[in-house]
């Protein structure tokens, strides 16, 4: 595992470290666990960006839902 420190403004450091009480964590679970969560968020939104892009150069298609469960029900009679 790799250490990394932060400098916090104070008052995010209070922040943290009632957030982390109130939860029942230690602060340092806290922030790993945030960490973990917004770099989560910031890939998905990559991914979704990606698929638009597919999607608006024509490399790529939708379908509707309707469309998605009746392939699905066929697939699945076979």
């Amino acid at each position: 595992m790799t250490t990394l420190n932060v400098d916090l403004d104070d008052s995010i450091f209070q922040l943290l470290n009632r957030t982390a009480a109130t939860l029942g964590k230690s602060s340092l679970d806290l922030v790993r666990e945030l960490v973990t969560y917004y770099l989560e968020d910031i890939e998905d939104m990559r991914l979704a960006n990606d698929a638009l892009t597919r999607l608006e150069q024509g490399d790529s298609y939708a379908i509707s839902l309707d469309e998605l469960e009746k392939q699905l029900t066929i697939d699945s009679q076979l």
